[in-house]
């Protein structure tokens, strides 16, 4: 038995990993309003390039690849 909507069953095409159409680079607000710095707790901030998330308290310093923050401690 095939699933419903067969064609697009496990495809991304319209959106991104998370659910929006925001560039590679930005994450989806509501994601980025909630995300902490793994080591210390603090509020993260994007770097100037935007291209990774930064810790306001220690500034250990998360790059975000294909949308996604990559905050292994």
């Amino acid at each position: 038995m095939k699933p419903q909507n067969s064609e697009n069953f496990g495809s991304r095409k319209s959106k991104d990993f998370l659910g929006t159409k925001e560039s590679k680079e930005t994450l989806n607000p509501e994601l980025y309003k909630i995300l902490a710095c793994p080591v210390c707790k603090s509020d993260v901030k994007y770097t100037s390039d935007m291209k990774a998330l930064k810790c306001v308290k220690c500034s250990k310093t998360y790059p975000i690849r294909d949308g996604i923050p990559v905050m292994m401690a």
